[in-house]
């Protein structure tokens, strides 16, 4: 799946690979793996990561809930799938 929003052809690898690594999970892993695995690919802060999983949530793509020790899951949603 290929998101299909305005955003320039680097933002969009770097939401499509956060919806892989997101898959390659089984659909449900913790967020400090996902940035693990982004900043090896990506010259990435952990605040704009934050954002890009903001993005993703809004438009549907996956929902993040907080664990109780205050870390986050973030969870594949059916439509990206």
């Amino acid at each position: 799946m290929v998101l299909t929003m305005s955003i320039t052809r680097f933002s969009a690898n770097i939401y499509n690979e956060i919806l892989n690594i997101i898959r390659r999970y089984g659909g449900t892993v913790r967020d400090e793996e996902i940035y693990e695995a982004l900043k090896r690919i990506f010259d990435l802060s952990y605040s704009e990561f934050q954002r890009k999983l903001m993005v993703l949530e809004i438009k549907g793509y996956i929902n993040v809930s907080t664990r109780k020790d205050g870390g986050k899951i973030v969870s594949l949603l059916r439509r990206a799938r």
